[in-house]
């Protein structure tokens, strides 16, 4: 039987839910319900000039924004894959609009439908199975964009576990029952041991966490980030797998039905910003997005340590070369049966449970350039 368990920087009871990491100093996020018109009055929308939804414009002056955009992410650390919003779409947001954007961190993705549905966030990536979920519980969500596929997170162990065999009936870490590299894993010891349940299953918040519950003996192995999994490589740890690299989605983006129907241009800058911010991860140097994501004051844990530079940049590259940021949206019907597909093999999913496309994704609303 899985057992959830949390350490390090969040425990049991969310420990740092609220915890903003701004991007410069600290601050207080404004309730969405008073910045953006979600208390029904709807005050942020300027239907008079025709801009916004229509023509899918991020330069869209006549848009009225809030000062702050909130986002959420499930875990204490940003993998590299953030990179892509901090500091990529937070400057773009500051510099055309003179928005701040605030991330909160949350502990797991279903706390962070929680703060969505609290209006303590404007947009936050979810697992699939997390928005399937949902969905079926009646909450309305809506996805616009897909935030990352084929991303791996490796597999590491201690010295001590050198073949899948030596793994047979320990403990793995993983991050999130929900979470995307949870079905990796699953598939992953099934094609070594022959059996989803050879292994059993823990879950710890945030790569850093996991890392330290392997240096403290209290799991043999885990996933990690891209950059910790180098790290343990070069620190002597075993990696078993790089993680499988599919092409699919691992995370969407995701908002409230309501809020993005009450403030549609203000979504349209969002969603159209974001999906730049990702495209630009192609064309940007490798060195100048590392250096500037360094800068950026991120109150990251103590146990994380700094992020190595050289590992970072090379990690980054290969991040790039599996086409992490789905250019095209990455939420076509495809992707999601795609998806489902996995869930149900991984046996986290009943066949019936499965959602609609159309029911959901609204990719198609915006004028994507």
């Amino acid at each position: 039987m899985d057992r959830i368990i949390h350490v390090g920087m969040l425990n049991s009871n969310t420990q740092g839910r609220r915890r903003f990491l701004k991007a410069a100093g600290v601050g207080t996020v404004v309730g969405l319900a008073g910045c953006t018109g979600t208390n029904g009055d709807d005050d942020t929308a300027d239907d008079d000039d025709g801009n916004g939804t229509a023509d899918g414009s991020t330069d869209d002056s006549d848009a009225e924004l809030p000062d702050t955009i909130g986002i959420g992410t499930p875990s204490p650390v940003q993998p590299l894959y953030y990179f892509s919003v901090f500091p990529e779409f937070q400057e773009l947001m500051e510099d055309r609009h003179g928005v701040t954007v605030e991330l909160t961190n949350y502990g797991g993705y279903a706390s962070m439908i929680a703060g969505l549905f609290q209006e303590e966030v404007h947009i936050a990536p979810q697992a699939p199975l997390s928005v399937i979920n949902s969905l079926n519980e009646g909450m309305d969500l809506v996805s616009p964009l897909s935030f990352v596929q084929g991303y791996p997170q490796p597999l590491m162990a201690t010295p001590e576990i050198e073949s899948w065999e030596d793994l047979e009936g320990e403990t793995i870490a993983l991050h999130d029952p929900q979470a995307g590299t949870t079905f990796s894993v699953k598939l992953m010891v099934r094609e070594n041991l022959g059996s989803m349940d050879a292994v059993d299953y823990d879950y710890i918040f945030g790569s850093d966490s996991r890392y330290a519950a392997i240096e403290a003996g209290e799991v043999v192995a885990a996933t990690v980030s891209a950059t910790l999994g180098a790290r343990a490589e070069r620190d002597g740890f075993t990696i078993l797998e790089e993680g499988l690299e599919r092409d699919e989605p691992f995370q969407l983006w995701t908002m409230m039905r309501q809020n993005w129907e009450q403030n549609p241009e203000l979504y349209d800058v969002i969603v159209n910003t974001l999906h730049e911010a990702q495209t630009n991860m192609y064309e940007v140097d490798e060195d100048d997005i590392v250096d500037r994501a360094l800068d950026i004051p991120v109150d990251r844990p103590e146990s994380y340590g700094d992020l190595d530079r050289e590992i970072a940049i090379d990690v980054f590259e290969r991040m790039r070369n599996l086409n992490t940021w789905p250019e095209e949206g990455g939420l076509s019907n495809a992707a999601i049966e795609q998806v489902q597909d996995t869930i149900v093999d991984v046996e986290e999913m009943d066949e019936e449970d499965r959602v609609n496309r159309d029911d959901f994704v609204i990719i198609d609303e915006f004028d994507l350039e």
